[in-house]
């Protein structure tokens, strides 16, 4: 059980901790609000370049059967470069027609 002694002293000192502990309670909510509320402007923001990406993608699957049309490359070598872009490393392929 509990072996506190009921005192003014202990009394003070409990409530002490009990608005301590409050405190620690409502910092904690504020907290999560602020949270929340970054999580909600990065799912709009997430939504956004998502539509855009969207829009994009059926630009490109519109316009590649059309490039496939322009170039012919039956016959032609394919060519891997390495090259540095900005410090990265990147590889691309091309035809010998293109």
């Amino acid at each position: 059980m509990n072996d506190l002694t009921p005192t003014r002293s202990l009394l003070i000192a409990l409530g002490d901790e009990r608005r301590t502990m409050r405190e620690g309670y409502a910092f904690l909510d504020e907290k999560c609000l602020l949270l929340a509320g970054e999580m909600l402007r990065q799912f709009r923001l997430h939504q956004v370049i998502s539509n855009d990406l969207a829009g994009l993608l059926g630009s490109a699957r519109r316009r590649l059967p059309r490039l496939w049309r322009v170039t012919d490359c039956t016959g032609c070598r394919w060519f891997r470069r390495r090259r540095r872009i900005n410090g990265c490393a990147s590889t691309g392929t091309r035809c010998s027609a293109s």
